[in-house]
């Protein structure tokens, strides 16, 4: 079923918060290409290391999420003062998460040990983690201030200062790990301060926009303070912190999984970065519609359309299946070209390209359930895509992906194909619940 209106208005919002997204992974390929090309071993480093925070940094982008759908509600019913107040309550709050956050990070470094004692690795990962662990209050103010933006419909901005942040990380990258300019050669370490360097400048970048546009601060003009609203801020945790331990279970079911394959020596967890940055890089893709269909299920809710409403999500579901199918084709396609960007070990590649003949497999489903939940997310509803991603990735998808690599000796393929099995189950049980609830919306 096609809606040409909502296809229109959809990629109106989603083209840029796409680019933006991918400026965010091309962060995380910028940081894996140099890394490999380092060494295979400095990438398993960076692996351990990107597997211990990254399901922490996700829970906060989580907690800083939602705010976009209440401003989309609020504009569509004209409560300027209900902006104003979602903004700043929403900035405190996610400053707050981010130095706990980077405090815990921080602190926990050293007991990385407990999940891979390979002292060469250890070495290199722990400072890693220390350096990469303060990025996290940035992103946590960047997102505040896109949040707000992206809530009243306007996305361009965070896509051109996302990719403009990649530029600066990839410039420091190659500064510090190169030793270029003068600066002094700090090899992995490197990576991490020029990633921290350029979430900083997209900090600044965000809150000076947000701050002198009129479309955007015409919100906030007799507003340009205000202390901090328990209640506006327990009604945002709400709505957010569901969404945040959904990101945590899903990039930890990820993370654990390459803990596991860790235990299976360099080569398998080298590879599985590799393929995984390039899923996630489809994924990351995806989100962009994501966002879009939040904004636009929520508007269309905040205004009473509630026939709209599975019309918009409908159309979202259609657009993210072509776009992951057309991903699966390139995925086998170029499934040895692809690594080979990376490093240049053959066996390294050559594992790489068979985890992306199951990332093919997979790409669909990832699809279709990132766009359930940001159709759940526009219509109010957190909890139930939490639970579903509890059950299917830890419950179902990562044992059975233990058991196909420890116990039936399959490998590294073994925990992906646990992923491909959990994300089948989350996208079916996402799609089903965006039915329901959007037919039920209908009736009443």
């Amino acid at each position: 079923m096609i809606y040409s209106q909502h296809i229109r208005k959809l990629l109106l919002l989603a083209y840029p918060v796409t680019l933006a997204q991918l400026g965010h992974i091309s962060v995380a390929l910028a940081d894996t290409y140099m890394a490999g090309k380092l060494g295979g071993m400095y990438l398993a480093a960076a692996t351990l290391a990107f597997s211990f925070y990254f399901p922490f940094l996700f829970f906060g982008i989580g907690i800083s999420s939602g705010p976009s759908p209440l401003i989309a509600k609020a504009q569509g019913e004209n409560d300027r003062s209900m902006i104003q107040s979602l903004f700043w309550q929403s900035l405190h709050m996610n400053i707050i998460v981010g130095v706990l956050l980077t405090a815990f990070i921080y602190l926990s470094a050293s007991r990385i040990h407990w999940f891979n004692s390979d002292p060469v690795l250890l070495e290199h990962a722990i400072p890693f983690l220390h350096i990469i662990a303060l990025s996290v209050l940035p992103t946590m103010i960047f997102q505040s201030f896109r949040q707000y933006a992206e809530g009243l419909s306007s996305t361009s901005p965070s896509m051109f200062i996302s990719i403009f942040g990649t530029v600066v990380n990839v410039f420091f990258n190659w500064v510090f790990t190169r030793g270029a300019l003068g600066f002094p050669e700090l090899g992995l370490n490197g990576i991490a301060l020029g990633t921290l360097i350029s979430r900083v400048v997209m900090a600044l970048m965000m809150a000076a926009y947000v701050l002198q546009a009129p479309l955007l601060n015409q919100y906030l003009k007799g507003a340009y303070y205000m202390r901090m609203q328990w209640t506006i801020m327990r009604h945002m945790l709400k709505k957010s912190f569901p969404v945040g331990i959904q990101l945590s279970v899903e990039s930890g079911v990820f993370s654990l999984g390459a803990i596991f394959i860790g235990w299976l020596g360099t080569t398998a967890i080298a590879s599985h970065q590799i393929a995984l940055n390039l899923a996630a890089t489809s994924y990351m893709a995806a989100t962009g519609l994501t966002a879009a269909v939040s904004v636009r299920v929520g508007y269309e809710w905040g205004a009473g359309n509630v026939k709209e409403i599975r019309k918009a999500g409908l159309t979202a579901f259609g657009l993210v299946s072509v776009f992951m199918l057309s991903v699966s084709v390139l995925f086998i396609l170029f499934r040895y070209e692809l690594p080979a960007l990376f490093v240049m070990e053959t066996d390294i590649i050559n594992t790489t390209a068979g985890l992306l003949l199951t990332a093919a497999l997979f790409q669909l489903a990832d699809g279709v359930q990132v766009i359930g939940i940001g159709a759940l997310r526009g219509i109010g509803d957190v909890v139930a895509p939490t639970l579903i991603a509890i059950l299917a990735y830890w419950a179902i998808g990562l044992p059975i992906g233990y058991w196909l690599t420890f116990s039936c000796g399959m490998g590294v393929q073994g925990i992906w194909y646990g992923f491909t099995i959990g994300l089948f189950i989350a996208a079916v049980l996402m799609f089903v619940r965006f039915m329901v609830l959007s037919g039920k919306m209908r009736k009443n």
